[in-house]
């Protein structure tokens, strides 16, 4: 993901299953960009794909709650 030409993240999908049609979801925000949504333009983009282009039947998103929690 970029802002402005400026790298402030990475969203990508992981262990995609194509037979059984699911996979995982992945996001990084760099710490400067956080809390300003692009986590969750981010999500929507990636879940969109994988769905519309891959034809997925679930994603999979986990959460580290401690860090979720720490940044509230």
């Amino acid at each position: 993901m970029e802002d402005d030409d400026q790298f402030i993240g990475v969203v990508e999908l992981m262990y995609i299953d194509m037979l059984h049609r699911h996979t995982e979801i992945q996001i990084i925000i760099h710490p400067d960009h956080q809390g300003l949504g692009f986590a969750q333009a981010a999500i929507r983009a990636g879940v969109e794909y994988a769905f519309q282009v891959l034809n997925m039947h679930k994603v999979y998103l986990y959460v580290d709650v401690e860090k979720a929690l720490s940044t509230n």
